[in-house]
């Protein structure tokens, strides 16, 4: 008699034959057509092209039906001629003219449009650089070991100085205020000319960059309820390299990032002046409430030019927009025409309006998506079912995908300055529902923080204003501006703290820990690179594209 397992083994080996009788037989006829897939581009990273090589760029380019391909390239947003070419040891390529390319950065997008109307598109920056000066060779000296040996320490030395000289140009460009050329500005709550003016310097040492300033913004401004503005002694601190904090994964959520405070500096505008959160004094969102979405009961708060105000000790910071710092009045128009809509023009790429204490800049409103054209980023926050603000950050809440932007607000990929990407934060004015755009500046930070937060409290004398110096408190430490007698917009306990709160007891450590496994888990799970650009991938380091 078989036995069960016997006939389980025979019944399979049947199937098996009747299976691979039938593939035997089976006419070609019914085999599944080959599906048309949309064309395929590859390229590497561009790097650095010197202008006495710049000539031409090659693609691979792969399709089911290449003679119909369809091929549209643009620099700068101009289209420009290309050709398909064909050998045997590279297969297609898109071959690219860039011999009239001048110095600089230039934005390369090429579209493929096959005979199915499918679409690939492929963008990446070119940097575009001086060609290096010849350097007159050193007469030889008989001992040619110490020759070689000083030859190498004088390449090591001048590339070092190169380095440094092409960060300071980069800062120095990116930066505002740092010539001694900064306009004369004035506090539209004063009746007097206060002839204000804007003085930032930095230095660079040891891979950090610092930032000192006197707290004033570059252009004409209002103090609102806690005037008036006074000048500050303000430092900052960031790398100059950023690298991504492990434990955050903000397109997941917040959990495991070091969140931005909820009061006081949270980055600091190009121009110097802090850029504050959204939350005010009372603990409401300053901007929400600006914007009429709430009515502040308990303190008088409003913002002016730039959404922009005085605060304690009259320091005067940003709460949202931030992007007047690159506005220039035209003729018969005054700080006072400067709109939040002007800032929003579709056309090209934002400017860097800010940097966040972990290094990594804030651009304006206006990005580049996937495909390298421009739109307006957009935050993933929204209000919460019947809150309107009053309640500040706690009536938000991060919905993945409702936007642009992730957790902290920010994406990696490719910017001018960036060509081979970075993660950036943006300024954000509305949500991918149209609703308005908390947190306007960032809500998390993606890089890890220095031991020092960039804000300069740590060893600057006249830090602590609220907290362990002012009004109700004591007198100013010695030499520090004692700041306005005034009623402050932003004033409370802890107004200028900032810390991660540590956990409290075993069980809460254990329980933290399990969620931070669980949102990494969770992003390995579900992670998506970013598409196609310029085969970019979210590194721990930017890099900076030195004039």
């Amino acid at each position: 008699m078989i036995s069960t397992e016997a006939r389980a083994s025979i019944l399979i080996s049947a199937i098996m034959l009747i299976s691979l009788m039938a593939g035997c037989v089976s006419s070609n006829d019914d085999a599944p057509e080959i599906s048309n897939n949309a064309p395929m581009i590859e390229g590497g990273n561009m790097g650095d092209i010197f202008l006495s090589e710049a000539s031409l760029i090659l693609l691979s380019v792969n399709d089911e039906d290449i003679d119909t391909l369809v091929v549209e390239v643009a620099i700068n947003d101009l289209s420009v001629d290309a050709f398909l070419k064909n050998s045997e040891s590279n297969g297609w390529s898109i071959v690219i003219n860039i011999a009239n390319l001048e110095v600089g950065n230039h934005k390369l997008k090429v579209i493929a449009t096959d005979n199915n109307n499918q679409q690939s598109t492929w963008m990446s920056i070119i940097s575009i650089i001086a060609d290096p000066i010849e350097e007159i060779e050193d007469n030889q000296t008989n001992d040619e070991d110490v020759n070689n040996e000083t030859n190498d320490e004088d390449v090591n030395n001048e590339t070092n100085d190169e380095i440094v000289t092409g960060e300071l140009e980069w800062w120095s460009e990116i930066l505002l205020c740092d010539d001694n050329q900064s306009p004369m500005v004035d506090d539209y709550n004063t009746s007097q000319s206060d002839n204000h003016q804007c003085d930032l310097s930095f230095s660079i040492d040891s891979g950090n960059i610092t930032i000192s300033t006197n707290g004033f913004p570059n252009h004409d401004f209002e103090s609102g309820p806690g005037c008036c503005a006074s000048e500050q002694s303000i430092s900052y601190t960031i790398p100059v390299n950023p690298s991504n904090d492990t434990d955050c994964t903000p397109s997941v959520s917040t959990e495991g990032c070091t969140m931005a405070p909820e009061r006081g500096s949270v980055a600091f505008s190009v121009n110097g002046v802090p850029i504050y959160g959204p939350e005010d004094g009372p603990g409401g969102d300053a901007v929400a409430g600006q914007e009429g979405a709430y009515e502040e009961d308990r303190q008088h708060v409003w913002l002016g030019i730039c959404h922009g105000h005085s605060g304690p000790g009259g320091e005067y910071h940003y709460h949202a927009d931030g992007n007047c710092v690159h506005w220039h009045p035209e003729a018969n128009q005054t700080w006072s025409d400067y709109s939040l809509d002007s800032s929003r023009n579709l056309s090209t790429h934002s400017e860097i309006v800010a940097f966040a204490f972990d290094g990594y800049p804030i651009y304006g409103f206006v990005g580049w998506d996937e495909e390298g054209n421009v739109k307006e980023m957009t935050s993933s926050y929204k209000l919460k079912e019947g809150a309107n603000g009053y309640n500040g950050i706690d009536d938000y809440e991060y919905i993945p995908g409702l936007g642009d932007l992730d957790s902290c607000n920010g994406q990696f990929g490719v910017t001018p300055e960036y060509p081979n990407g970075t993660y950036h934060y943006h300024t954000t004015w509305e949500n991918g529902e149209g609703g308005i755009g908390f947190p306007y500046f960032i809500n998390c930070y993606r890089g890890e923080i220095l031991s020092n937060d960039g804000g300069g409290e740590g060893e600057d004398p006249c830090a602590g204003h609220g907290e362990t110096w002012g009004p109700g408190i004591g007198p100013p430490p010695e030499g520090c501006n004692g700041g306005p007698t005034q009623m402050s917009t932003e004033s409370g306990l802890g107004m200028w703290i900032y810390s991660k709160i540590p956990p409290i007891g075993g069980i809460t450590a254990v329980l933290i820990l399990c969620v931070v496994l669980i949102s990494r888990f969770k992003s390995t799970a579900s992670y998506v690179s970013v598409l196609s650009l310029a085969d970019t991938t979210d590194v721990c380091h930017q890099d900076l594209v030195l004039a």
